[in-house]
């Protein structure tokens, strides 16, 4: 199971103040994650086969985005599908789960309208 379960307590503070708030984006408003898994996806494929055409790779990384279905598949049925499809090179479940934890993040782009609006929110609730 891959499920992250930590307490905000065992969180390192990094000198931040207390977390007073958390937002869950689960539509793509804040951030566009639908673009950030996509480009993840690719990078995976590149990373993991670099033999196959450009066709090849372009097909695995349109099977992973559409298994993906925007986030709202299982990580768990999701990393196993990868696992599955990617066998060939050597891919777990575990290590699908510690890869796109890993490299998710350097997909995210800033999107400056979402980030004024949240500094906007936490001027009005101060």
């Amino acid at each position: 199971m891959f499920t992250v379960t930590r307490s905000i307590d065992t969180l390192p503070s990094l000198n931040r103040p207390a977390l007073r708030a958390i937002l869950f984006d689960l539509d793509d408003t804040l951030i566009d994650r639908t673009g950030a898994y996509h480009r993840y996806a690719a990078d995976f494929v590149a990373r993991r086969c670099e033999e196959l055409s450009s066709i090849e790779h372009q097909a695995m990384v349109e099977a992973m985005c559409a298994h993906d279905a925007n986030g709202y598949r299982n990580r768990d049925e999701h990393c196993q599908w990868i696992a599955e499809h990617f066998e060939p090179w050597g891919v777990s479940p575990d290590y699908a789960w510690e890869d796109y934890l890993e490299n998710i993040g350097r997909f995210v782009q800033p999107d400056f309208d979402s980030i004024a609006l949240i500094a906007s929110l936490r001027e009005k609730c101060r």
